[in-house]
C-alpha cells in the first residue's frame, strides 16, 4: 500500500496512530485492516463513510459529483478555476503562504482530476471496509462538525456509526466547525491536534497494559 511505503521511505517506524480527514478516512481505515499490527490508533476527522453515497438521498450523487469534477478539470486548462477561486472556503484562515499555495494547487486541472480518481475508487474502498475485521479495542477518536450545509442529519449519523468501529472510541461534534474549518481555522485545528495527542496517549497506555498482562 502506498501509505505503508511512504512511511517506510520517511523512516518512520510502526506502530502508527493514523489520522484521516474527509476522503483520507478511507485509506487510514484500509491501512488498519491490512496492517493491524502496525496500527496503534485512528483519528477520523469528519471522515468519509464507505456507504455515504449509497445512502445519500440524491440518486447517483457520486456520479453527479464525478461529472462536475471532470468539468472543473477541463475548466482548469482555461484558467477559470483560478479566476473563481473555489478553494476560498478551505484556504480561509490559513497563513498567507499556505493559503496561496492551496489556491494555486486548486486552480490546476490535476486537482479536480485527483478528486475524480478518489470518487471512482470509493466502491473499491467500500467493498474492503465493509468486509474488514473488527478493530477490537483499538483507540479511535471520531470528530464531526456542527456546520453542515447539505445532508447534515445523515452525515452526523454516519460519523456516529464510525465511532462504533471499536470498543475504545470517543465521539465529539466540534461546535461551530465545518468540514473545511477543521484544517483551516486555528481553534478548530487545535481540537484536531489535541484529539490526535489523546489517541497517541491512549495507544501508549494500551501497549503498556499488554506488557503487564500475565
Amino acid at each position: 500500500m502506498e501509505l505503508r511505503d511512504a512511511l517506510r521511505e520517511a523512516g518512520i517506524s510502526p506502530p502508527y496512530v493514523l489520522a484521516g480527514h474527509s476522503f483520507g478516512g478511507l485509506p487510514v481505515r484500509a491501512f488498519a485492516d491490512l496492517y493491524p499490527r502496525m496500527t496503534a490508533g485512528l483519528v477520523l476527522v469528519d471522515a468519509s463513510h464507505p456507504d455515504q453515497w449509497v445512502r445519500w438521498p440524491t440518486s447517483r450523487a457520486d456520479r453527479i459529483l464525478e461529472v462536475s469534477q471532470r468539468i472543473a478539470s477541463w475548466l482548469g486548462w482555461f484558467g477559470v478555476l483560478r479566476a473563481l477561486n473555489l478553494s476560498r472556503r478551505i484556504s480561509a484562515g490559513l497563513p498567507v503562504r499556505q493559503a496561496a499555495e492551496l489556491r494555486a494547487g486548486a486552480a490546476l486541472p490535476s486537482y479536480a482530476a485527483t478528486e475524480v480518481g478518489q470518487i471512482r475508487s470509493w466502491s473499491v474502498s467500500r467493498e474492503q471496509l465493509n468486509a474488514a475485521a473488527p478493530l477490537g479495542d483499538l483507540p479511535l477518536a471520531v470528530l464531526a462538525v456542527s456546520v453542515q450545509p447539505v445532508g447534515g442529519e445523515l452525515l452526523t449519523a454516519l460519523q456516529r456509526e464510525l465511532a462504533e468501529l471499536t470498543e475504545n472510541a470517543s465521539f465529539e461534534i466540534v461546535q461551530g466547525a465545518s468540514h473545511e474549518s477543521l484544517i483551516s481555522d486555528r481553534d478548530h485545528a487545535r481540537v484536531v491536534a489535541r484529539t490526535i495527542l489523546t489517541v497517541v496517549q491512549a495507544a501508549r497506555d494500551r501497549e503498556r497494559a499488554k506488557l503487564t498482562q500475565p
